[in-house]
């Protein structure tokens, strides 16, 4: 859906069906999503990300590679049945099937993307009570170092022999 804001402006809205698919691919999978300029949902990657192409499809973009990196990454996804979009020396666009599973696995490895931790109660307080139990025993042994008295007066300051 475009909406004409003036004679030369226009401007693109994300049709909120595509939007909901794109948020539900990333969701299923634990993956960020973010909105781009132009108001598309994307799912950003370390070396390319991935956005709504049309009704059943997904694209990967990636910008800025090196010629090798570009060629391994091309070769590797047309051998799972992507198709190649747009080739460039240094990028391209690949487009796959998001109910694909070999292709889904591709995209996600060849684009970096990991899925978001996703931690229980009990991990989280494990990690809590070791973050404080680490930081008491460095006060502890800061302490001992140092006597009861710190820096700021002058006391046990080792560059004051």
């Amino acid at each position: 859906m475009a909406t004409d804001s003036g004679p030369l402006d226009v401007v693109f809205v994300e049709d909120s069906y595509h939007g909901k698919k794109m948020k539900a691919f990333a969701k299923t999978r634990q993956l960020t999503t973010k909105r781009d300029e132009d108001n598309t949902i994307t799912v950003p990657g370390p070396i390319g990300h991935i956005w709504k192409y049309g009704t059943k499809r997904l694209a990967i973009t990636f910008l800025d590679l090196t010629t090798r990196q570009w060629a391994t990454i091309r070769r590797a996804c047309v051998k799972t049945g992507m198709e190649l979009q747009q080739e460039g020396d240094y990028e391209g666009t690949l487009l796959f099937d998001p109910k694909n599973t070999k292709q889904v696995r591709a995209a996600l490895k060849v684009t970096g993307l990991k899925k978001k931790r996703k931690m229980s109660p009990e991990q989280l307080e494990r990690l809590r009570e070791m973050g404080t139990r680490n930081l008491n025993e460095f006060h502890k042994r800061r302490k001992a170092l140092l006597g009861s008295r710190t820096h700021e007066d002058g006391a046990n300051d080792p560059r004051q022999g």
